[in-house]
C-alpha cells in the first residue's frame, strides 16, 4: 500500500513539473513572438465594378453547340457587366467537325453583349493542323465567327514559314487567309 502511495506521489510530482516545464516553455514562446513583414503594394485604383481572380466562361450557339471556352487570370468588370478587361487570356473556338482552335494572350476585352473579343499582348494561336500564329493583336467577332487582325503575323508550320501583314481566319468555313506583303520560306 505504502508503495502505491509513493508511486502515486513520484507521477503526480513528475506530472507536475511537466506541466509547469510546458508552460514555461509556451510563455516563453510568446514572448518571443515572431513577426513576418509582407510588402504590399496598394491595388490600383480602378472603376472597375467588380475584379475576380481565376474566370472561365463558355458561350453556346443558337443550338446549344459550345462556340468557345474562355479562362483567364484576372478579369474585372466594368459598365455594369456589360464589359470585362481580361489578363493572362487562354480560349479555344471549337467546330462541329471537332477541330478546336487555341489563342491565349495577355490581355483582353469581352463585350458580354455580343461576345466580341478583343485580344492583344504576345498573341499565339494553334490552329487544328498544329500551324503556330504569332501576331500582336486580334478581334473576335462572334456573330461572323471570324478573328482578324491587320498587325504583321508569322505562321509556323513545321518547316514552313509564312509571313504577311493582316489576317482573316473564318471559323465557319475554316480558312486562314494572310492580307498582305505575304513571304513564304521553308525546306523540303
Amino acid at each position: 500500500m505504502k508503495q502505491t502511495e509513493r508511486l502515486r506521489t513520484i507521477l503526480l510530482l513528475t506530472s507536475a513539473c511537466l506541466l509547469i516545464t510546458v508552460l514555461g516553455i509556451a510563455l516563453r514562446e510568446k514572448k518571443n513572438s515572431i513577426v513576418v513583414s509582407q510588402e504590399q503594394a496598394p491595388a490600383p485604383a480602378t472603376d472597375a465594378n467588380v475584379e475576380l481572380h481565376n474566370v472561365n466562361y463558355s458561350t453556346l450557339g443558337a443550338d446549344n453547340f459550345k462556340l468557345w471556352d474562355l479562362s483567364a487570370a484576372t478579369a474585372r468588370v466594368f459598365d455594369e457587366g456589360k464589359r470585362l478587361t481580361l489578363d493572362g487570356v487562354s480560349i479555344t473556338f471549337y467546330q462541329r467537325s471537332g477541330a478546336s482552335y487555341s489563342i491565349k494572350a495577355a490581355h483582353g476585352e469581352l463585350d458580354m453583349e455580343t461576345r466580341n473579343i478583343r485580344i492583344s499582348g504576345g498573341l499565339t494561336a494553334v490552329l487544328p493542323d498544329n500551324a503556330a500564329i504569332e501576331t500582336k493583336s486580334a478581334w473576335y467577332d462572334n456573330a461572323a465567327r471570324t478573328i482578324t487582325t491587320e498587325d504583321p503575323l508569322t505562321i509556323t508550320r513545321g518547316p514552313l514559314v509564312m509571313q504577311g501583314v493582316g489576317m482573316i481566319a473564318n471559323l465557319g468555313t475554316e480558312t486562314v487567309s494572310i492580307l498582305k506583303n505575304v513571304h513564304v520560306a521553308g525546306s523540303k
